[in-house]
């Protein structure tokens, strides 16, 4: 006789401090899955997945299993057996969550619970509306978990893909000229290739430094931007002297003080003029 089994979540599976915890994490929401899947392989076995020698190692197998990425993998077994959600021993891994959320039922009970589920079935056109809502929102849901999903994986590719301080960088430049560059590939790959010329992270930061002191509030606040920061002239803005901006105050005193020796320095009318000027 053959046999049917199904995974029933508890109401309050997702409000558990360690599921909780684990889908706060980067890629969390796919660890999530990866765990409900392995549940799902557990239930035909007593709440047990064996290590059956396909491949080296029990993650890289399970892996296999599941059509699931083996680091993804990896990661979501280190957890639940941190968080006491899977206990090992010698090639078994127990899950106690999969025995308590298990059902299971005979062919012929399964003909019986749907005759009698046919017989109660509502026609009312009502109850088809709700079904069609409950359908939709379901659908928004699963929508919005991949979404979700593919939003952590890029995330993911994006860290391996470049070095772990050009974000940093950028985030840094964005702060100190008020821009918004986003984290693609067109501005994370100029910072990563300085990097791989040899040049530290606080040498790209001083080169911001010192071209947002010097270009805030110009006409060259513009060029405040990766494709010309971190271009081909990264090597002589990085030696040449901090250009501090002179303040307005500044500028007006220094003008005074020029026009005072070019009349000589005593007070006449065109000195009385200059300062009636520039209020003084």
């Amino acid at each position: 006789m053959k046999k049917y089994y199904w995974l029933k979540l508890k109401d309050d599976f997702f409000t558990q401090k360690a599921i909780k915890k684990l889908r706060k994490i980067a890629g969390g929401d796919t660890f999530t899955i990866i765990y409900l899947k392995m549940m799902l392989v557990a239930i035909k076995s007593e709440g047990k997945i064996f290590h059956e020698g396909i491949e080296t190692n029990f993650h890289e197998e399970l892996a296999l299993d599941l059509d699931e990425d083996e680091e993804n993998v990896k990661l979501t077994i280190s957890y639940l057996l941190n968080h006491g959600l899977m206990e090992e021993s010698q090639n078994e891994y127990f899950l106690p969550e999969s025995i308590t959320n298990t059902g299971s039922e005979s062919d012929s009970a399964e003909r019986v619970r749907k005759f009698r589920n046919k017989t109660l079935q509502c026609n009312s056109d009502v109850t088809s509306s709700n079904a069609l809502v409950t359908t939709s929102n379901a659908e928004v849901t699963t929508c919005n978990t991949e979404k979700e999903i593919e939003i952590e994986k890029e995330k993911r590719e994006r860290k391996k893909k470049y070095n772990k301080d050009s974000e940093e960088i950028l985030s840094y430049l964005n702060l100190k000229s008020g821009s918004n560059y986003r984290m693609i590939d067109s501005n994370l790959k100029l910072i990563d290739a300085l990097i791989n010329k040899g040049y530290s992270k606080q040498d790209v930061l001083t080169v911001i430094d010192k071209k947002t002191e010097e270009w805030n509030g110009t006409d060259y606040q513009q060029y405040l931007r990766p494709m010309t920061l971190f271009g081909n002239k990264f090597e002589s803005y990085l030696n040449q002297p901090i250009i501090k901006k002179q303040s307005n105050y500044e500028r007006t005193t220094d003008k005074l003080t020029e026009l005072f020796n070019q009349y000589g320095g005593e007070e006449n009318e065109q000195t009385r003029d200059i300062k009636n000027i520039f209020n003084i």
